[in-house]
């Protein structure tokens, strides 16, 4: 059972408060034994995301013990939505 996951949510440029379209599923749960097991085991939460070089970076905390980052490179995330 995962408690916590990370999902996206594509947003109007011009009007950031409309959302275009969100993710049914999570793009990132926890998976690795260090995010499962822990303070509160099965969670990742978003600490922040940065763009650089056509990748996003998603800073992570995991299982309330670690802090981690996943990697994704921009057009994947994008075609999560088509």
């Amino acid at each position: 059972y995962r408690f916590f996951t990370v999902e996206a949510v594509l947003l109007n440029l011009k009007g950031p408060t409309k959302i275009i379209n969100r993710t049914d599923d999570p793009i990132f749960e926890s998976e690795m034994s260090y995010e499962e097991g822990g303070d509160i085991p099965n969670v990742v939460f978003s600490c922040g995301t940065v763009v650089i070089n056509k990748k996003v970076f998603i800073y992570y905390g995991g299982a309330d013990k670690v802090v981690g980052v996943a990697i994704i490179k921009i057009e994947e995330l994008i075609n999560v939505f088509k």
